[in-house]
């Protein structure tokens, strides 16, 4: 059984470990159980000739001191293993966990690699099954509204989750006036009725102001952009984009116990 404070070690070390040392590491530490008495340091020396940096110099140091002194009997071909097994499980999860920054920045100024609409363009194009859209206000987004009529003929079901001006009196345009009737009767379309929302002691209500986008309960967009031109044109927005299907899944859940509850009711 391996003591805990080893394994902690071993685990530090390949967190913090670059890939281009490890191959050189492995020959060294491989040398320590056979050195000279006279030569016992000497893979310190090796080391420090190896790197640069005096933090991970000391971690190395560190482990090295753990691994003599608790499991000697592990072999360095099998820390070696360990390690290489532990950095690429670190390299897949930290792909896993990636949030990209998604900006509309109008007049593109500096490193702005991912714009709004076009992300939320791909998200649509690439749901297979289900596309839930969540936002405050819609107006005026004719590439979007063509990307989800072919997501509809795809068999895509999309929820949309909107105020509803209609019944909410809060802004003078939604999804009625930007969307075609056929589409309308294909949406499940979902809003937060005034009678259901939290009043302050000044008699005003509070608003749906979620703006988002998750992809067959897998790719999830939060953003601080409406679904209008303004947000995907003019604005300065700011959203993140994660593949962190349980992140997404969270989020989608949430939404059905909202609607299971009748806290969100069909417009229809």
């Amino acid at each position: 059984m391996f003591k805990p404070i080893f394994v902690d070690a071993l685990k530090g070390l390949a967190l913090s470990l670059p890939d281009r040392l490890l191959p050189e590491l492995i020959k060294i530490m491989a040398m320590i159980p056979n050195q000279d008495k006279d030569r016992s340091d000497y893979w310190k020396y090796l080391l420090s000739q190896k790197v640069t940096s005096q933090e991970l110099r000391d971690r190395l140091y560190k482990f090295i001191a753990i691994w003599q002194e608790l499991h000697p009997e592990v072999s360095a071909e099998a820390l070696h293993l360990a390690l290489l097994a532990a950095m690429e499980l670190g390299r897949e999860l930290q792909k896993s966990y990636e949030v990209q920054p998604i900006w509309t920045m109008p007049d593109h100024a500096g490193e702005w690699n991912r714009q709004t609409e076009p992300t939320i363009l791909e998200l649509i194009h690439q749901t297979r099954e289900e596309l839930l859209l969540i936002s405050f206000a819609v107006y005026d987004i004719p590439e979007i509204v063509a990307a989800m009529r072919k997501a509809l003929a795809r068999r895509v079901a999309i929820t949309m989750i909107v105020e509803m001006p209609e019944r909410a009196d809060k802004v003078p345009f939604g999804v009625l006036q930007t969307f075609p009737a056929d589409m309308i009767e294909q949406l499940q379309i979902y809003y937060w009725p005034v009678g259901k929302r939290p009043v302050n002691s000044k008699g005003k209500y509070g608003s749906l102001h979620i703006k988002g986008v998750i992809s067959d309960r897998h790719r999830v967009l939060i953003s601080s952009a409406n679904l209008t031109k303004y947000a995907m044109d003019l604005n300065l927005e700011l959203g993140l984009l994660t593949d962190q299907a349980k992140l997404a899944k969270q989020i989608h859940r949430t939404f059905d116990v909202l609607i299971r509850d009748r806290v969100l009711i069909p417009f229809r």
